[in-house]
């Protein structure tokens, strides 16, 4: 009787656990849902700026839609609801199962993973610079803003309600419990995740695989939930950036069951995979991107983004861990890599779905889909390619030529590439690693992570990053681009084991110097490096595609008519080093006469985005002349707002602290974003002269409700120095912050 009592209680606990559970999410640019009998398919096209829908049994395009931006990944709700995450425009696209546009979301900086709980019927979502984990119902509402460490980035739903968040630059997991989510007069709120460090590894010698691991994305859930699958690199940079030493690429697999990383059994993908050589050589491949797990949880299916390969791990083969193995062989229990599809047909392969015999791979830079063939399931099965072209994805991306060709570059660790120059002048060695190894997505709030991973002791080396550059890559982008290539990446014949032919950075071939253009077009592209040697940026429009926006010096409020309002701050700020800390200062006219000497005119620029911001801004790149280090009450600036001419005003001015918008914090160096475009008038602005001194008392409180943004804050000066605090506003109450700032 007793037995069949316990009997009857665990089969009613396993009801209703199953009752409650739902299908395992994970996050993914691919979103597959069958319409009826019809499968189909939905698609965000990353920098390609479109959203497609595909018969995913064919591959015919159904629809494409094109809403701007870089849309990263995409969730479909239960009710049809797609949600889209735009990396580069900070919002999120609510559309309906038509791709129609329902809603735009305004949302904290680089939105990136989304998934959708089914049984909360919520969108998860992370913003990856912002450092924020947020929830909306499928009616894009939001249901809960929390703080989710530094850079969450992607997402995965358990099926015993668990959320998954990786964070990219400092190599964790985070594991929420959702069963403690709460409801409160206040909104939604969530216990604090467990959080799982990945292992930083370490050898004597440099060539082993080890390091901080660094990049994660997605993540893996296996098809029964034990364990999670987490792709990655680890950054090496105890020694001097060199070929074959630096980067890394491993998996790391986390029990979850208990919560652990099961180090023993992390994948790494360099000289330790199981796979035969080729010519005595290892088989080498670079930036993991994206794994799934076949349904029936034998094999797990990895892209790997920078070489351009996928690999295939088989689970049957598991090995058990044995004390008495020999010390040189590495136990990597778990799973055995069986095969490495070499090169496949796409460009920067990324996500990818396992759906019976077949698994769609979408390439990220040609904006198509490839189609394999799992060859069954023997234990012998071998991955083909069942279809090179299965779908575009993209019909007609409207960004400069050079740009999309100079993004392909950036990414590209395919030693024999699969187009043009770059199979006979490839960008890696070996198959090695690309720029986007270190520089995740481009240049941007990262490159903090890569100065904080720097482990050599300034004594020693005080180079953070590449070494041995003839000039600032300002001086010449060309020659020092092809240096950092061959020195770091093994790239442009530095390794010539493949047939690469040498290049000379000094005198290149015309086929690698447009190369290094299209490479130039990306670095210095809207969101990147605009003006090269420095973070600044201006939001604006590009009068010319291949130049930095700038502004007329019409566009810049003259200082000397914020007195008008705000006397006392001005009379501060006037003689303060703020305004005075460009052509008025003798040491630095100095220094930044030398650095364009040295390193080129175009380094001067590194200078002057602390130093003189709106003079880049306003595109001068020559010094001007004169000086005003004796000149006291902003005397001259009083009189060109007097005789209402434009002034190009050296140091930090009112509207340039004022209409900063967004700090990047990427380790300093003015990486500030000003936009001048979107501001209100101010009450007084656009009055005769004549009439400003009357206007100035009824001014007095009508500073704009945009001023500044609410972005000058004590965390804003990081960008530019060790400075205590800026006012929100310079209206009267502020002053004594403001000359506490100026100080």
């Amino acid at each position: 009787m007793l037995k069949w009592l316990l009997s009857c209680l665990l089969a009613a606990t396993w009801l209703m656990g199953a009752s409650g559970a739902h299908a395992q999410q994970m996050g993914s640019a691919l979103a597959a849902y069958e319409k009826g009998d019809a499968p189909r398919l939905v698609t965000a096209n990353l920098s390609g700026g479109s959203v497609t829908l595909l018969a995913r049994d064919s591959g015919e395009r159904l629809e494409e839609v094109r809403f701007g931006g870089d849309l990263r990944q995409v969730a479909r709700a239960d009710n049809g609801n797609l949600l889209v995450t735009d990396y580069s425009g900070d919002r999120l696209l609510l559309l309906n199962e038509d791709l129609r546009l329902e809603k735009v979301i305004p949302t904290g900086h680089r939105p990136y993973g989304v998934i959708f709980d089914p049984k909360r019927r919520w969108f998860w979502v992370t913003l990856f610079e912002a450092g924020r984990l947020q929830a909306y119902d499928s009616a894009g509402k939001r249901q809960l803003d929390l703080d989710a460490g530094d850079t969450p980035r992607g997402l995965a739903l358990t099926d015993d309600d668990r959320l998954l968040l990786t964070r990219a630059m400092t190599g964790q997991l985070a594991i929420y419990n959702l069963a403690s989510l709460r409801k409160t007069a206040a909104g939604a709120d969530l216990a604090n995740p467990h959080i799982i460090t990945l292992a930083e590894t370490h050898s004597d010698t440099p060539s082993d695989s080890q390091g901080l691991p660094r990049l994660l994305d997605g993540i893996s859930l296996s098809p029964d939930g034990s364990e999670a699958w987490l792709p990655h690199v680890l950054w090496s940079f105890s020694h001097p950036f060199q070929f074959q030493s630096t980067v890394f690429p491993a998996v790391s697999i986390i029990d979850l069951e208990t919560q652990r990383e099961r180090v023993d059994e992390r994948k790494q993908l360099f000289l330790q995979i199981n796979l035969p050589n080729v010519g005595n050589r290892s088989q080498i491949v670079s930036n993991p991107f994206a794994a799934r797990f076949a349904a029936d949880g034998k094999r797990v299916y990895l892209t790997l983004a920078g070489s351009e390969d996928l690999l295939v791990f088989d689970l049957s083969r598991s090995g058990k861990q044995n004390s008495n193995r020999h010390r040189r062989k590495k136990f990597q229990g778990g799973a055995k890599a069986t095969q490495l599809l070499r090169h496949l047909p796409g460009q920067n392969p990324r996500d990818l779905l396992v759906e019976g015999d077949h698994i769609l791979v979408q390439n990220a830079m040609s904006q198509d889909l490839t189609r394999l063939n799992r060859g069954g399931p023997g234990p012998f099965a071998r991955v083909t390619v069942d279809n090179p072209r299965f779908a575009t994805l993209v019909e007609a991306d409207p960004r400069p030529a050079a740009l999309k060709r100079g993004e392909r570059l950036f990414n590209l660790g395919n030693t024999f590439g699969n187009d043009g120059a770059s199979r006979r002048f490839p960008m890696a060695g070996d198959n090695w690693m690309s720029c986007n190894s270190c520089h995740l997505d481009g240049f941007n709030f990262t490159n903090r992570a890569l100065m904080q991973a720097h482990r050599q002791h300034s004594r020693d080396n005080a180079i953070n990053g590449h070494a041995n550059l003839t000039n600032m890559v300002a001086g010449d982008f060309i020659g020092e681009y092809l240096r950092m290539t061959q020195q770091t990446q093994g790239g442009m014949g530095h390794d010539s084991r493949d047939g690469a032919q040498l290049v000379d950075p000094a005198n290149p071939p015309p086929e690698v110097k447009a190369m290094m253009e299209d490479l130039h077009a990306f670095v210095t592209s809207d969101g990147n490096l605009p003006y090269l040697a420095s973070w600044l940026r201006l939001d604006a429009p590009r009068r010319d595609p291949a130049k930095a926006p700038t502004t007329h010096p019409k566009e810049w409020l003259n200082s000397a008519s914020c007195q008008n309002c705000h006397q006392q701050a001005f009379a501060d700020w006037s003689d303060s080093n703020h305004r005075l800390m460009g052509n008025s200062h003798p040491y630095y006219k100095v220094v930044q006469q030398l650095a364009r000497e040295t390193e080129g005119e175009a380094f001067g620029q590194w200078c002057q985005s602390c130093h003189m911001p709106q003079q880049v801004m306003t595109g001068q790149t020559a010094l001007p002349k004169g000086s005003h280090m004796f000149e006291r009450g902003g005397a001259s600036l009083v009189k060109a707002h007097q005789a209402g001419e434009p002034v190009v005003e050296e140091g930090t001015s009112c509207l340039f602290c004022h209409r900063i918008t967004r700090l990047e914090d990427a380790g300093g160096n003015g990486a500030v974003t000003v936009n001048l475009k979107d501001r209100e008038s101010y009450v007084f602005e656009d009055a005769p002269r004549w009439q400003r001194p009357s206007l100035a008392g009824r001014a007095a409180d009508q500073c704009p409700s945009g001023d500044a943004q609410g972005l000058l804050s004590e965390r804003l000066l990081s960008g530019c120095g060790p400075v205590q605090i800026l006012p929100q506003r310079v209206c009267p109450g502020h002053r004594r912050q403001h000359r506490q700032h100026l100080g």
